[in-house]
């Protein structure tokens, strides 16, 4: 098997990963001129009244949810960053649970099924989101016990060819719509956005990439993890040079690092990191990277703006 082969393979589990990870959360100065991805804008009203706003309900430490209709039944949702697919427990659709099993998509011992051609309609804040198709899993029976019911877990690609702003403090999604992106970007230089998808299509990881003092990175985003990673491979790299690596008898302890981010704040600041083996790029930027800055993907265009809290823990440390 190639390592092309071997990728694109990863990349078609890749989309129950962040749930058993998101739950394993739950329980237990670079050489050159720099270029500022933030700079204060000049207008006084950053919001334009035409952006549509969604609240982020509370569910449990730094997970949080959407209230919306699917094919006009109430439903509560996870929203996630990562993963990709939009997630359903089957007592939604039971009908239609275990219709066109994907073959290689397990969670434990069990597949992940889903119906490609059933018209689902998600109705959130007056906004219609159309499904294609959704998985079918029980998202219930991955939480612990006595955790609040949810009926399963909304993703990125939910909201199609819509620019979103992820504002996880103030807890609220900003659907943008060509006038209130021309106001929020105005000021901002955007970081490149990509997203990779499995080869069976099911499944989308987005990355961004920063400028870190040890060169471009390339980071997973995704709220639903709680810490920041790094991948081990490249944190070897980050710190070859290290004295306290060195002195490190036991490797397998190396658990936290920090790597020096620039051009997100008005000056190089350290961005703190759990050390992973498996990542899907260089490692993930999660909820403690939501809690700082309001993060807008267009992912039409491959741009990510950043803007961070006045609050900003990252900034201002």
């Amino acid at each position: 098997m190639s390592v092309r082969q071997i990728f694109f393979s990863a990349m078609s589990v890749s989309v129950v990963f962040f749930v058993v990870v998101m739950v394993w959360d739950v329980v237990s100065e670079h050489k050159g001129k720099q270029q500022l991805v933030y700079k204060p804008s000049q207008k006084t009203n950053n919001e334009a009244p035409h952006a549509r706003f969604i609240p982020l309900k509370y569910y449990y430490k730094h997970l949080r949810y959407i209230e919306g209709k699917l094919n006009g039944k109430d439903c509560k949702l996870l929203f996630t960053t990562g993963g990709g697919e939009t997630i359903l427990t089957p007592g939604l659709f039971a009908e239609h649970y275990g219709a066109d099993t994907i073959g290689g998509i397990r969670l434990g011992k069990e597949s992940l099924s889903f119906s490609k051609k059933y018209d689902l309609k998600l109705e959130v804040e007056g906004l219609v989101l159309e499904h294609e198709y959704a998985l079918v899993k029980d998202v219930m029976n991955s939480l612990p016990e006595g955790f609040p019911k949810i009926d399963g877990i909304v993703s990125m690609k939910a909201f199609g060819e819509h620019a979103l702003t992820v504002d996880l403090r103030s807890r609220r999604l900003i659907v943008e719509d060509e006038k209130s992106m021309d106001k929020l970007a105005d000021g901002l230089v955007p970081l490149e956005l990509r997203y990779l998808k499995a080869a069976n299509e099911v499944g989308m990881s987005l990355l961004a990439s920063l400028e870190t003092a040890e060169g471009q990175m390339w980071f997973e985003l995704d709220n639903g993890r709680k810490r920041n990673v790094l991948n081990f491979q490249k944190s070897l790299q980050v710190l070859e040079n290290s004295e306290y690596f060195e002195k490190l008898e036991d490797k397998s302890k190396y658990t936290v690092s920090e790597i020096d981010v620039l051009g997100l704040c008005a000056r190089p600041a350290s961005l703190a990191v759990k050390i992973e083996y498996q990542t899907i790029g260089d490692g993930v930027l999660g909820a403690h990277f939501f809690r700082d800055f309001m993060l807008t993907f267009d992912i039409k265009k491959g741009r990510l703006y950043c803007r961070p809290h006045v609050l900003s823990e990252f900034c201002n440390s």
